[in-house]
């Protein structure tokens, strides 16, 4: 299925949770579900040990932050709402990115091919091939 084939399918499913979670989650789950189609488009599945899937998810919470940090301390002329909204963009954007790399972890574990013991041990083999 295309991320387009896919986009309409979430759509109608944020226009069945409204009711249930209401018009804002729906819509922040959607797009989490969206940013994960795109990650496994571009990765495919991701079965990472605890440590890389850490890593990858503080990375995101780092970038989340920058945005964060630029928004707060950032002097920005009186009146320039376009630019604090482009900030408050860059915020959600990084919030997705962290909800989606969140929910990648709970598949994997949900899968059941999180490595564990000796294979969450670097392999140069395998982990010539690993991506967030």
């Amino acid at each position: 299925m295309s991320i387009e084939a896919a986009t309409v399918n979430l759509e109608y499913l944020a226009q069945q949770l409204i009711p249930l979670v209401g018009v804002v989650q729906a819509q922040a789950v959607v797009d989490t579900l969206i940013e994960r189609a795109r990650q496994d488009r571009r990765w495919g599945e991701q079965n990472h040990d605890p440590f890389v899937y850490g890593a990858v998810l503080v990375e995101e919470v780092g970038e989340f932050m920058q945005a964060a940090l630029k928004a707060r301390f950032e002097s920005f002329p009186a009146g320039a709402r376009g630019v604090h909204q482009a900030l408050a963009d860059r915020m959600r954007e990084e919030a997705v990115q962290v909800a989606a790399v969140a929910l990648a972890i709970v598949e994997c574990l949900d899968r059941d091919r999180w490595p564990w013991g000796s294979a969450a041990l670097p392999d140069p083999e395998r982990d010539s091939e690993v991506r967030a």
